[in-house]
């Protein structure tokens, strides 16, 4: 991974190996497809215990680098940036369904407990 990227809370979480933050990072539009495919081709190169132990992470990462982002989350990211920092009271004010309204706060990557205000 470049010197330079070592910065980005992407490349961080990657290096320290927390595949987690990593994936809710991308989800969220931390993209940097270049980097993701720099430190998967590090990886597969070494393999080892951790490659193998975490092999589910390390697949899905390879299929998000490699494919094309859906429309439905592209149009969610603009959505969000769009409503700034203030998102969630933003998006709950929307006349869209809840479904939807949900989907745009991206409430699939946090536990329940973390969504009541």
């Amino acid at each position: 991974m470049a010197a330079n990227d070592a910065s980005s809370p992407l490349a961080a979480a990657l290096e320290k190996r927390h595949m987690t933050v990593a994936r809710v990072l991308l989800i969220g539009g931390c993209e940097n497809r270049a980097m993701l495919s720099d430190w998967l081709l590090d990886v597969q190169a070494r393999s080892g215990p951790w490659a193998d132990d975490n092999a589910e992470h390390v697949d899905w990462l390879d299929r998000f680098a490699h494919a094309p982002s859906e429309l439905g989350h592209l149009c969610r990211l603009v959505i969000r940036r769009v409503l700034g920092a203030r998102v969630r009271e933003s998006t709950c004010q929307l006349p869209v369904p809840k479904q939807l309204q949900e989907y745009i706060l991206m409430n699939e990557l946090l536990p329940a407990q973390h969504l009541t205000n």
